[in-house]
């Protein structure tokens, strides 16, 4: 009894050390590179008026993924929230690269979708 209880804890213990192996390599590829941070953190980002955010006849399918990129970027700067929150931009830019990055492509539960709440 006790040698099997001794290969279940072993069992457990690789189990769990192959979970946090694969949460981990699943982690790695699901961050935006570096590099598209940098660029996305280069780029002017256009006024809350050029993108009609505050418009209440604002329609998403006029932006394309990296204008959704820049609105909220523009959302975040026009609720101080880069400031307030001592947020490094180039982190939030990859952040916002990365949240894009995880949403599935399927109809509705999308990266549009989440632009969509957020705006």
């Amino acid at each position: 009894m006790g040698i099997q209880n001794t290969q279940m804890y072993e069992k457990a213990i690789k189990a769990i050390a192959k979970t946090r192996v694969t949460l981990e390599v699943l982690s790695y590829h699901a961050t935006a590179p570096q590099e598209d941070a940098q660029r996305l953190s280069k780029c002017v980002i256009p006024s809350t008026h050029v993108y009609k955010l505050q418009d209440l006849k604002f329609n998403d399918f006029s932006l394309n993924d990296e204008d959704m990129l820049k609105a909220c970027l523009r959302m975040f700067m026009d609720l101080d929230l880069i400031e307030r929150f001592h947020i490094n931009y180039e982190v939030l830019c990859r952040w916002l690269l990365s949240v894009r990055k995880n949403y599935r492509q399927v109809i509705y539960h999308n990266w549009r979708h989440a632009f969509n709440v957020g705006q």
